[in-house]
């Protein structure tokens, strides 16, 4: 199914930035989750990047792209890393907060 997928991936890609169909684009599959896949590629026309998000429904395919500044060499790093917890959020907010770092960032809700 992961092939089957990742063939259709390929051939149906069109790059989010220039829109130039890229059947030779660098398309790595990162993980599947049930019927949820995650691959990231890289356009060879214009460089771009993007995580890619796809759904196997019974409506058909589902795809999600985020365009991202994160190429393929370094997804190799950031994937054997582990996640950031809430916990270490909150402390560098605090840390920053303390050094009244914090003054000059604005929050829009």
């Amino acid at each position: 199914m992961i092939e089957d997928s990742m063939l259709q991936f390929k051939r149906s890609f069109r790059c989010f930035s220039c829109n130039k169909e890229c059947p030779d684009s660098h398309v790595r599959f990162l993980e599947q989750y049930g019927k949820d896949h995650m691959f990231h590629m890289t356009c060879v026309s214009c460089g771009a990047s993007a995580y890619i998000s796809e759904n196997v429904a019974y409506s058909g395919i589902i795809r999600i792209g985020v365009m991202t500044d994160i190429v393929s060499e370094e997804l190799d790093r950031f994937m054997q890393k582990e996640p950031v917890d809430e916990n270490s959020v909150l402390d560098i907010y605090d840390l920053l907060k303390s050094k009244s770092m914090l003054r000059d960032i604005r929050i829009f809700e």
